[in-house]
């Protein structure tokens, strides 16, 4: 327990080592795409409760007052558990790309395959955040919803920090510039052509 304690840690403060240990794994391609989905799903899981919970909590309190709450409730109460797991795994699988073929772009020498595991590890730690949230939500909806605020930050720099290490870049400030710049150029096409 304790060296797990110590590799989420690791994960935390410095994503870059973290990075570099779980490379050095050398997971086959199959065990990567099992630890992605294995995440993906336990994402899912706490994702699917911190809505219904939500959901359950503003349902009580609305009380019939408005229609578009009411709808928009509906709605993400009907949502299954699998497009969740779905949109999960697609996110996880589009950020490898771009953070594989960004860093080609700019000479780098990582893999997808090393970029999955990468993502897969930040996460697996975006999942405590969310436990979190789940612990927090009887005390404060409120600071349930506020600690997104440090792990959206968190899990930018993180993206950055293990890009710059899979690639060999030295930076990690420009290689999350040249990736949020890269990202953009991926949304705004894909906006334009769907």
């Amino acid at each position: 327990m304790r060296s797990l304690v110590d590799q989420i840690l690791v994960a935390v403060i410095n994503p870059k080592k973290a990075a570099e240990r779980i490379t050095n794994l050398r997971l086959n391609d199959l065990s990567v795409v099992q630890a992605a989905m294995f995440v993906a799903i336990c994402s899912t899981i706490f994702t699917y409760i911190f809505l219904q919970i939500i959901v359950t909590q503003t349902t009580v309190k609305v009380n019939d007052s408005t229609v578009l709450l009411n709808e928009v409730l509906s709605y993400v109460s009907s949502i299954q558990p699998l497009y969740f797991a779905a949109n999960q795994v697609f996110q996880m699988v589009v950020f490898s790309v771009i953070i594989t073929v960004g860093g080609k772009i700019f000479n780098g020498k990582g893999k997808f395959f090393e970029a999955l595991i990468c993502i897969t590890m930040v996460e697996s730690i975006l999942i405590l955040l969310k436990v979190l949230q789940l612990i927090l939500l009887p005390f404060s909806s409120l600071l349930a919803f506020a600690v997104i605020i440090p792990g959206v930050i968190w899990s930018l720099w993180a993206f950055a920090s293990v890009a710059a290490f899979i690639h060999g870049f030295r930076s990690t400030l420009l290689t999350f510039c040249g990736g949020f710049a890269l990202s953009m150029l991926f949304f705004v096409s894909l906006n334009l052509f769907y």
